[in-house]
């Protein structure tokens, strides 16, 4: 039988097309 497993929430959307970076001000 294949069932599928439950499998973890997709990560939440990037809100930034550039990876996280430390905040300068």
């Amino acid at each position: 039988c294949d069932f599928l497993l439950p499998s973890p929430p997709p990560p939440p959307p990037a809100l930034f097309p550039f990876p996280p970076s430390p905040p300068s001000f």
